[in-house]
């Protein structure tokens, strides 16, 4: 499988590579359902008991606890400790509490960035960045792999100088100066290309001259494009689905056409395994047993209308589960692996496309993904997981 590592590592791992330790647990896993088809109950009682969420604060502290040199356990690290780290950190890096004018003091951000399971905000990743001297492809995680978003945006001058700052291990006080000559930067006869931008500072100014004035489709943007792109292959899908023969979805009419497919069709497939309420709506997510798991992510309607509306942009939970229906449904006669290993093909050029980065299996909601479409019945799985994951929260 090429999505895990081969090598079976979990019992030398250290306690702080707990991403490593889910890869290789979803790794055995993955392998064994190729052979035995796993209940749901099954699947879900992996999922609860081996795949808990990561937070920003265990990201964060397993990021200081390597780069600084701590010798004493990871688990015996008081929070006073990393408090500390950090805040000499920033003293030493001559950093500033924020980004942006605020009244909070930096102490205090640094107590809810260790202790919170909140998610924070892309300019919290490019703080700590300079606060911790972080270099490039340290904060490129962060933003990837921690916030689930997309890369450093190049086509930003802002961000651009970020990262050049990030490169050359420059204090904010630089990246400040360089972000106030934006706007006097003249328009060069011939920019900076691509490629040189980080070389010295004449051809980062002379990139950001070149880029300031363009107009770029945002990652957000063709996120959203590549949304409806799936939505529409999906209403086909679904279409094809319900105008089959010896199906628990069949309608009564005969053919179903694709612009018949509402929103609220996509909902009933994906969560068909999901017994309602007593007034017949869906159960509240954060009922679930999973809610926290997942990130209080579960697919819904009001969701997908509100992308649709671009009321909201799209996040990789949305892209990457849209096309998991399609492949539930249209790849359903695939061998399992062959099925995976084309999911997995398109699921990384499709979050590529959109500058996030590819499938990650240290992610309990894309692991529960995974261990649907090695299933005989993805769809079925998904929706049947959801119901376990509902009444054991219930007896709970």
């Amino acid at each position: 499988m090429k999505y895990f590592s081969e090598m079976d590592i979990e019992h030398t791992l250290q306690e702080y590579e707990f991403t490593l330790k889910a890869e290789q647990k979803i790794m055995r896993f993955v392998t064994d359902t190729f052979v035995v088809e796993m209940p749901p109950q099954e699947t879900f009682d992996f999922i609860y008991q081996n795949l808990t969420p990561v937070y920003f604060k265990d990201y964060l502290k397993r990021y200081i606890y390597r780069h600084t040199g701590m010798t004493q356990p990871f688990s015996s690290v008081s929070d006073e400790e990393w408090k500390r780290t950090i805040l000499e950190s920033f003293k030493q890096n001559n950093a500033p509490s924020s980004l942006h004018q605020t009244s909070e003091r930096l102490s205090s951000a640094v107590s809810r960035w260790i202790t919170g399971n909140q998610k924070v905000s892309r300019d919290t990743v490019f703080l700590l960045g300079f606060g911790l001297r972080m270099k490039p492809e340290d904060v490129s995680d962060f933003l990837t792999k921690v916030l689930y978003e997309d890369d450093f945006r190049l086509s930003d001058p802002v961000e651009t100088i970020y990262y050049y700052c990030y490169y050359h291990s420059l204090p904010y006080s630089k990246a400040q100066k360089l972000t106030d000559s934006i706007d006097r930067l003249p328009v060069p006869d011939q920019p900076c290309p691509d490629s040189r931008f980080l070389e010295n500072e004449m051809m980062l100014l002379s990139y950001i001259a070149g880029i300031k004035d363009r107009q770029y489709t945002v990652p957000a943007e063709i996120a959203l494009e590549r949304f409806r792109e799936l939505y529409a292959r999906g209403q086909k899908s679904i279409a094809r689905m319900y105008s089959s023969r010896d199906l628990v979805f069949r309608r009564i009419l005969a053919v179903i056409r694709a612009n018949q497919i509402t929103p609220a069709d996509f909902e009933q497939v994906l969560c068909n395994g999901i017994r309602p309420n007593e007034n017949g709506n869906m159960p509240k997510a954060k009922d679930s047993l999973l809610y926290q798991h997942f990130q209080k992510y579960r697919p819904s309607r009001q969701q997908i209308t509100a992308v649709l509306n671009g009321e909201i942009f799209p996040d990789r939970y949305d892209l990457i589960t849209l096309l998991f229906l399609i492949y539930g449904i249209d790849k359903v006669n695939l061998p399992s692996r062959q099925r995976y290993e084309a999911f997995r093909s398109e699921a990384d050029e499709l979050l590529r496309q959109c500058g996030m980065h590819p499938l990650y299996a240290a992610n309990p909601y894309e692991a529960f993904i995974v261990l649907c479409i090695v299933s005989e019945s993805p769809l079925a799985v998904y929706g049947d997981v959801w119901e376990v994951s509902y009444n054991q929260g219930k007896e709970e």
